[in-house]
C-alpha cells in the first residue's frame, strides 16, 4: 500500500488537519469522505520537476531536497504541494514535509520589506545608496552587510536595488519602514512565524527569521490578489458515514490586507526583467516573453537554503531547495540556480491552461520630493574661485579678476538628510543627525563621493571668497 500512495505530504497534510480536528478515531474509522482542493495534473507536474531539479542539484551543488507548493490566489486552495523529493526515500528524510517546517527565507523575504516602505510613502524610484555602510543595531553593535559580489553599485532607486537583490540598500529600506511594521506586513499577508519582532533588527530584510514554505506561498498569492488575503485550504467538503456535511469550504471574498496601489508598485518591480537583468542576465529562469510573471528569489548564509518564490494573477508558487538537515550545499548554490530552474519548469507547464493576465498597471506619482521621484542629483555645478590646490571658496567680488570659475561638486547626502524616515513625504528634518543611523549613513555616503573617480570634487565649498583668502 505504502508504494501506491499519492501526492503523500499532501494527504497526511490533510490526515493531520482531520486527527487533529475529529480525532483519530473518526478518522479510522468513522468512514468520513474528504474532498481536497488538490489539482492531480499540477501536483504530477510538481513531482516530476522536484524529483528532475533535486536530482540536478544532488549532482552539481550537494543538495539532495527540493519542496514546492502552488495556491490558487483567488480563494487559497492549496492545488500542489510537494514536501520533499521522494517520500519513501529514509536516506533525505524524505518523509519530512519540508513544506510546513520553519526555514529562513533569505533575500525572497525583501519584497515584504519593500512593500511595507511603499505602504509608508517611500517609492520604487526613491533614491538609496548602495555603498559599504555600518548600521548601528539595538545592542550597539555595528552591522555590515555586503552585497552578493561583495561590489557597491552607489546611488541608485529601491526599483534596482530591489530586482538586482543587494543587500545593503535593502537593510537601509528596513531601517525606513520599520523592523515591528514590516514584520506585521508579512503577517498580514499570510506569514504565521516571525512572532518576535523586536529579536530580529535589521538582518530580518536579508531572510534572519524564518518561515514556512506553505505560508511564504499563500503571502505571495495574497500579492498576486492585489493584497487580498485568503485563508490557505487543502479541504472543499467532508462529508460523514451518514451523508452529513461536517465542513465545506465556502467561497470568500477574502480580507484586504493592503491597498492595491501599493502591491501594484511590487508587481512593477519584480516583474520587470530590465530591472533585473543587470545582475540576473536577460535571459533568466524568471523572465517570461509571453507573460506577466513577479518573482524573488532567495539564498541563505552558508548556501543552507534556496528559494524561487513567484506568481501571476491566477496562481503563487513557491520553491525551496537545500538539505533536510540544514547542511550547506556547495559554494554558490544560489536559489536562481537550485530553486529557480523547478520553479520555472513547473510554471512554463502549469500556465499552459490559463489566459494571460495583466497585474494592475503601476502609475508613477510625482510627490514633489526630488529623492522619493528620482530625480534628484548629487552633483551640482558652482561658482567657485580656486584659493590654491583643490581648494575652492564661493565666487564673490573678492575674486581676483579672471579666477572666477564653474565647477562641479558632489553636493548629495544620504537618504535620512532629505528625509524624516517615518514621514517620508513630509517635512525635510531640522536636525537629522539625531536620527541614529544618521553619522553613519553620512560617512558611507562622503567616503563614497571621495573614493569615486568620477567625481573629481568630493565636498563643496560652503563659505564664500574673502580678500584675505588670496594673499
Amino acid at each position: 500500500f505504502q508504494e501506491n500512495i499519492s501526492a503523500p505530504h499532501f494527504v497526511m497534510y490533510v490526515k493531520e488537519y482531520l486527527e487533529k480536528t475529529y480525532g483519530e478515531q473518526a478518522v479510522e474509522q468513522g468512514g468520513l469522505k474528504v474532498y481536497t482542493a488538490l489539482d492531480w495534473d499540477k501536483q504530477q507536474i510538481a513531482e516530476k520537476v522536484v524529483k528532475d531539479g533535486a536530482d540536478l542539484n544532488t549532482k552539481k551543488y550537494g543538495a539532495n531536497n527540493a519542496s514546492l507548493v502552488a495556491i490558487d490566489p483567488k480563494n487559497g486552495q492549496i492545488l500542489a504541494m510537494v514536501g520533499s523529493k521522494d517520500y519513501f526515500d529514509k536516506t533525505i528524510d524524505g518523509q519530512v514535509n519540508v513544506s510546513i517546517r520553519d526555514r529562513q527565507p533569505g533575500s525572497s523575504f525583501k519584497p515584504y520589506v519593500y512593500l511595507t516602505a511603499f505602504k509608508k510613502g517611500y517609492t520604487p524610484e526613491t533614491q538609496l545608496w548602495d555603498v559599504n555602510t555600518n548600521f548601528e543595531t539595538a545592542d550597539g553593535k555595528t552591522y555590515t552587510p555586503k552585497n552578493y559580489d561583495e561590489k557597491n553599485r552607489g546611488p541608485l532607486q529601491m526599483k534596482n536595488a530591489l530586482a538586482m537583490s543587494l543587500n545593503v540598500p535593502a537593510v537601509e529600506t528596513l531601517y525606513l519602514a520599520g523592523v515591528k511594521d514590516s514584520v506585521q506586513t508579512a503577517r498580514d499577508l499570510g506569514i504565521t512565524t516571525l512572532s518576535n519582532p523586536e529579536k530580529l533588527g535589521l538582518s530580518l530584510v536579508l531572510g534572519g527569521g524564518e518561515v514556512k514554505l506553505l505560508d511564504h506561498t499563500n503571502a505571495f498569492a495574497t500579492l498576486a490578489a492585489g493584497g487580498i488575503f485568503h485563508n490557505k485550504t487543502a479541504i472543499l467538503k467532508i462529508v460523514d458515514a451518514k451523508g452529513n456535511i461536517l465542513e465545506e469550504y465556502k467561497n470568500t471574498e477574502g480580507k484586504r490586507v493592503i491597498e492595491e496601489k501599493y502591491v501594484s508598485m511590487l508587481d512593477y518591480v519584480i516583474s520587470t526583467n530590465d530591472l533585473r537583468a543587470p545582475v540576473f542576465g536577460n535571459n533568466n529562469p524568471l523572465s517570461f516573453s509571453n507573460r506577466q510573471v513577479a518573482a524573488k528569489t532567495g539564498t541563505t548564509n552558508e548556501w543552507r537554503d534556496g528559494w524561487t518564490m513567484g506568481y501571476t494573477p491566477s496562481l503563487a508558487v513557491g520553491v525551496w531547495a537545500g538539505n533536510n538537515n540544514n547542511s550547506p550545499m556547495a559554494k554558490g548554490a544560489d536559489g536562481i540556480y537550485v530553486a529557480a530552474p523547478i520553479w520555472r519548469a513547473f510554471m512554463d507547464q502549469a500556465l499552459k491552461n490559463y489566459v494571460t493576465e495583466d497585474f494592475p498597471k503601476y502609475e508613477k506619482e510625482e510627490t514633489g520630493k526630488a529623492i522619493l521621484d528620482g530625480n534628484l542629483d548629487f552633483i551640482e555645478k558652482i561658482k567657485v574661485c580656486k584659493i590654491k590646490k583643490d581648494k575652492y571658496c564661493l565666487a564673490s567680488s573678492d575674486c581676483p579678476d579672471g579666477e572666477e570659475d564653474e565647477k562641479r561638486f558632489f553636493v548629495g547626502h544620504s537618504i535620512l538628510y532629505y528625509v524624516d524616515k517615518d514621514d517620508p513625504r513630509g517635512d525635510a528634518p531640522k536636525d537629522p543627525e539625531k536620527d541614529p543611523q544618521f553619522n553613519n549613513w553620512e560617512k558611507a555616503v562622503q567616503k563614497w563621493a571621495k573614493d569615486d573617480k568620477d567625481i573629481k570634487n568630493a565636498e563643496a565649498p560652503t563659505e564664500k571668497c574673502e580678500s584675505g583668502d588670496f594673499d
